[in-house]
This record gives C-alpha cells, sequence and structure tokens, in this order.
C-alpha cells in the first residue's frame, strides 16, 4: 500500500534529519512510502536539510493546519501517516502497524501511539476525501489534533484507536509555538462544536457509516471542557510562546474574534 508521510517543519532541522532518518531506518520495506515536507519561505536550514531527506515544499501562507492539507495535496497517497520534526519513530516495522489497521478499516482515522496521548493522527484517503481535509485553517497551534479527535468520535464513536507504531515526541523546552490567549482559544474551540458535529455527520453519509452512540462521546466531551476550565492558567504558564506574535498568529487570531463576535 502507499503510505505518505507529511511534516511541517520550521527551525528544527537536526530534530527534522533525526525523525525522517529513524522512519527510513525502521520502515519494513513491504510498502510504498513517500516522505513530504513542507516548510516556510523564509526558513533557510528547514529547505537545506529537507533536499536530502524528502519531497519538499513551499507551503502558503496561512494556518498550520492548511500546511498539513497542502502537503496531503502534493502527495496523494492510501493513508497519510503524520509527524512532526520533534517527534522520533521507535517501533520497527511501523509501517506494517499502520498497514495493517489500514486493512481493518480503511475509513477510520487511527493515532499513533506517543507518550503525549493520541497526538498525532494517521489518516486515510477515504477520510480525507469525505472530510475534505484532514484539518482545519481555523488555529494557530494544536488545536487541530483535538478538533479531528473530536469529530472523529463523533463518526465511530469511542474509544479513539492508538496504532502499536510507537513514536516518542521530545521537545527541549516545553513552550509551544504561537501558544498565548488559550482561555480564547477553548472557548472558539467550543463555540465551534455545532460545526464539528454536522461536519461528522456529513462524513458519516459520506462513508455510509451508522449514527454512533454519542451519549458516551458526548460525556467525554463535557469532561474535556471541565478539565480545560480547570488547567489552563496553568498550561498558559507552562508552555505559552512568550516571543512577538507572529504574522500566522495574528490572522488566525482576527478570524476567530470575528465568528465570537458575530455570535453576540
Amino acid at each position: 500500500m502507499k503510505i505518505s508521510v507529511l511534516c511541517a517543519s520550521r527551525g528544527n532541522p537536526s530534530g527534522l534529519r533525526t525523525c525522517m532518518g529513524a522512519l527510513d531506518a525502521l520502515a519494513s520495506g513491504q510498502n510504498e512510502i513517500k516522505y513530504t515536507i513542507v516548510c516556510d519561505e523564509d526558513d533557510w536550514e528547514t529547505k537545506a536539510a529537507s533536499v536530502s531527506l524528502a519531497d519538499s515544499f513551499i507551503r502558503p501562507r496561512g494556518s498550520l493546519g492548511g500546511a498539513w492539507d497542502y502537503a496531503a495535496a502534493k502527495s496523494p497517497a492510501d493513508v497519510y501517516a503524520l509527524v512532526t520534526d520533534r517527534s522520533l519513530v521507535v517501533r520497527p516495522y511501523w509501517d506494517v502497524c499502520i498497514a495493517d489497521a489500514y486493512k481493518k478499516d480503511d475509513r477510520r482515522v487511527v493515532w499513533w501511539t506517543t507518550n503525549a496521548g493520541p497526538v498525532i493522527p494517521i489518516v486515510p484517503e477515504k477520510w480525507r476525501q469525505a472530510a475534505g481535509q484532514i484539518y482545519t485553517d481555523y488555529f494557530p497551534f494544536w488545536f487541530d489534533d483535538t478538533w479531528l479527535q473530536e469529530v472523529s468520535a463523533m463518526v465511530h464513536g469511542l474509544p479513539i484507536y492508538m496504532v502499536e507504531a510507537a513514536c516518542f515526541i521530545h521537545k527541549k523546552t516545553p513552550t509551544t509555538k504561537r501558544l498565548r490567549d488559550l482561555r480564547f482559544w477553548m472557548d472558539f474551540f467550543i463555540a465551534k462544536r455545532p460545526e464539528r458535529t454536522e461536519h461528522a455527520k456529513k462524513i458519516r453519509e459520506s462513508l455510509g457509516l451508522p449514527m454512533p452512540d454519542i451519549e458516551p462521546v458526548e460525556k467525554w466531551f463535557r469532561s474535556n471542557d471541565e478539565m480545560w476550565a480547570l488547567n489552563w492558567q496553568k498550561w498558559e504558564e507552562l508552555m505559552g510562546d512568550k516571543s512577538e506574535p507572529d504574522e500566522t498568529y495574528i490572522a488566525a487570531k482576527k478570524s476567530a474574534e470575528e465568528f465570537m463576535n458575530g455570535r453576540s
């Protein structure tokens, strides 16, 4: 089968080399694997590193989620395995694990097993076609994987499946690029839940899937919302980006504010 490994990278060429090297060294040779790196126009180090590692493309300016979708469009496959330049695959024959999950259900989003939980998705082409995307173009940091978790749960029900392919996520510091105004982004994420509900309905119809048992899914949503409300200040203190906001962040925040203001 054909697997596209997609990585959106910025400012971490050594991590990128380690990530791609481990993937290549631990692949089984049983599947057709294509590596695609998307980087920014002004990121010369990543562009230079990418030349010897994979096909690389300059991403259009815009959201973080848009970079992943751009990479997928450039590298069509049966399934898309997302990685980051801070992830290190440690499971030999990781591609066989992904292929096995695909054979069991070629419509279901699954997740790498990581030390941070289900945060890096593995997305079949049938899902991407039905959804019209992998990620949204709304968020400047990690809410897109949380969005995909919710939509997937509303399509297939719980639990969220993690494949046996293990991936260790390493960060030199806890700081998350562009993480700021976390309370605002949490409120925006929750306010967008009706959109996710409608999107999940369309995906189910496109894939020919029945409505799952939604009660445990909604209970899970509520428990997450409560946990965020209790912890957002601590998370922002620990992971917040103290640098000046960049163009990507400013544009995303402006768009989100327009949506929130339009609701009042």
